[in-house]
C-alpha cells in the first residue's frame, strides 16, 4: 500500500474543514456568555456580593451568592440586557411556573417557563425570572431541566 502525499494533504484539509464550524460555534458561544456574564458580575458587585455559582442557558444566566443569599438574573433579549436581583432572606418559597397553550393542531405547547419567587410579605409582588417565551424562542433548549435544577438549588438556601 502506497501512501500518497496528495491524499494526506486532502485528508488534513478535510479534517480542518469539518472542525472549523465547531470551533466557530464554540467561540461564538463563549463570546455570548461573556457578554451576559459581565453584567451579572457587575450587578452582584453593586450590592457587595460575589457570584459563587452560575449557569448559562440560551440567552440568560443565573448566578447566586451563597453566603449572602442573593440570586441574580441577566437575560439578553435582542441586544437588550435585562437584570433582576432577589434577596432570598425575604422569600418564602421558589417555584416553577410552566404555562401551556393549544397549537393549531390542538397540541399543547409550552408558552413560557418562569422561575417564581414568592415573598414572605403577602403584600409584595412575586418576582419572576422569564427563562423561556414561545414568542421569542420557538424551541425549548434545556430550560425545563435548568429551571428544576435551580429551583432545588435555591430552595436549599431558603
Amino acid at each position: 500500500m502506497e501512501i500518497n502525499v496528495s491524499n494526506i494533504i486532502i485528508g488534513i484539509i478535510s479534517i480542518f474543514i469539518c472542525c472549523v464550524p465547531f470551533i466557530i460555534s464554540r467561540y461564538n458561544r463563549k463570546k455570548k456568555e461573556k457578554k451576559i456574564f459581565i453584567p451579572l458580575q457587575t450587578l452582584a458587585q453593586q450590592i457587595n456580593c460575589t457570584i459563587h455559582e452560575h449557569e448559562f442557558c440560551g440567552d440568560f444566566v443565573i448566578g447566586m451568592d451563597k453566603t449572602k443569599h442573593f440570586v441574580f438574573f441577566v437575560k439578553n433579549i435582542k441586544e437588550n440586557i435585562s437584570t433582576k436581583v432577589v434577596n432570598l432572606n425575604s422569600i418564602q418559597t421558589c417555584k416553577v411556573v410552566k404555562n401551556t397553550k393549544k397549537n393549531n393542531g390542538n397540541y399543547l405547547i409550552v408558552s413560557d417557563v418562569l422561575l417564581c419567587f414568592v415573598p414572605k410579605n403577602k403584600h409584595d409582588a412575586e418576582i419572576l425570572f422569564e427563562l423561556y417565551d414561545y414568542n421569542t424562542n420557538l424551541q425549548l433548549s434545556g430550560e425545563l431541566q435548568f429551571v428544576e435544577k435551580w429551583k432545588d438549588l435555591i430552595r436549599k438556601h431558603l
